[in-house]
């Protein structure tokens, strides 16, 4: 038999969600800190009510989510290290943040304020990684040197890695951007102009990490935008995407970047290039195909293959690409399954963002899910960003606003 929650206790879910949403923009602590009080408040809320967001129209996400989390703890238990693999492979507990965001943003207006907390957390350390880039100041961090911005070194924001901080506010960006191209006739005007102001804030301050992976996923996902929205979005992203050319031609900095540096990346010699790290990392998935080499150990595996006098910084964590870092933990069914929770996702949001009506909330949150994830995707390509926690949660967040965005239009649909 179901109960009624305590309004005290579900205000303070909603509350320390929040609080998560806007701490990600800063501070892994304080947001994961949030987010598990967040998700206890969630499992008490559901035990009491028996309310959950689970339906069967998102049985193939979960499903592929559950194939890829399944697969990822069998190739922890067949590793060398089973203990150590299990501890580090907890940070799939972020999967709970998507129903907790369901729940949550199931409420138009608890969702619009959800957007609102997010937009003001990007827009505000967007303007702060903006004047980083001047000053090189790390004002969050007390007794930390400032970042020596001339001498090569590059922005990050309160993050600990500048392409941390690059994939998060591109991610968070195109999440935004979608909401304020389908323009939701529900939102008021400082929403909207506080959405514009963090999108455009947050391109910029991507930007300036002179990172080549998100410019070029910005890229991609304005051609995903160009291709859904008609021709006169087609024009204006093609201006968008001609003036980023522009900027890395004209920008000695980005120039280099995209220039001598992309070159190293494509060079099969040069050991810290990505062509060099993925040649290797097929050579670990060849020789552990069906359940991978676990979490935890990756590096080894890696530095194996390099020789012991290889130097440190050439020994890599990571694969520098998601699913070839998926495959090489957990084998061929932990690939296949985290490629297909993708395209799971991917769909429905497309389906939905079909079936939704003009200028609403629904389709405003669609878009802007489906733009964020796209972006994320492709900037995946060049950087291990599923397992970068800052990022992922953020990721999560999008999927869980896409997917309780996406229940309400076929509620609408089935009630019509």
């Amino acid at each position: 038999m179901s109960g009624r929650f305590p309004r005290t206790l579900d205000r303070a879910l909603v509350g320390f969600f929040l609080i998560f949403v806007f701490g990600s923009t800063w501070s892994i602590s304080v947001s994961q800190i949030a987010m598990i009080a967040a998700a206890v408040l969630w499992l008490a809320r559901v035990l009491v009510t028996r309310e959950h967001p689970f339906r069967a129209e998102h049985r193939a996400i979960w499903t592929f989510m559950g194939l890829y989390a399944g697969f990822m703890f069998l190739a922890c238990l067949a590793g060398e290290t089973p203990v150590r693999s299990l501890r580090i492979l907890v940070e799939e507990w972020l999967f709970i943040v998507i129903p907790v965001t369901m729940t949550v943003t199931a409420d138009p207006q608890r969702q619009d304020r959800a957007v609102t907390v997010l937009a003001a957390g990007v827009l505000l350390f967007s303007l702060y990684a903006i004047g980083q880039y001047f000053t090189g100041w790390q004002l969050l961090k007390p007794g930390a040197p400032p970042l020596d911005v001339a001498g090569g070194e590059r922005i990050r924001g309160n993050f600990s890695h500048q392409l941390t901080f690059a994939n998060y506010y591109g991610t968070a960006a195109l999440l935004l951007s979608g909401m304020i191209v389908e323009r939701p006739r529900a939102w008021s005007r400082k929403l909207r102009g506080l959405a514009t102001a963090a999108a455009g804030c947050g391109v910029v301050a991507m930007i300036l990490t002179l990172s080549r992976g998100p410019v070029l996923a910005l890229v991609g996902a304005l051609v995903v935008l160009a291709l859904m929205q008609g021709r006169r979005w087609r024009l204006r992203s093609a201006g968008v995407v001609a003036l980023l050319a522009l900027v890395v031609v004209a920008w000695p900095a980005l120039r280099v970047r995209f220039g001598e540096g992309l070159a190293r990346e494509l060079s099969l010699e040069h050991p810290g290039g990505r062509f060099f790290i993925w040649n290797i990392t097929l050579d670990i998935i060849a020789e552990h195909p069906w359940l991978g080499v676990g979490q935890g150990n990756y590096l080894p595996e890696y530095a194996r293959r390099l020789g012991p006098d290889a130097p440190d910084w050439i020994k890599m964590p990571h694969a520098h690409n998601d699913l070839l870092n998926v495959t090489a933990l957990a084998g061929f069914p932990g690939g296949l399954s985290f490629l297909g929770m993708w395209v799971a996702v991917l769909v429905y949001f497309r389906r939905r963002l079909k079936q939704a009506d003009a200028g609403s909330r629904q389709r405003a949150v669609l878009l802007g899910a489906l733009l964020g994830s796209v972006f994320f995707f492709l900037a995946s390509f060049t950087e291990a960003a599923f397992a970068d926690e800052e990022v992922r949660q953020l990721l999560m967040f999008v999927w869980g606003l896409g997917m309780a965005a996406g229940v309400r239009v076929s509620d609408r649909k089935v009630n019509a």
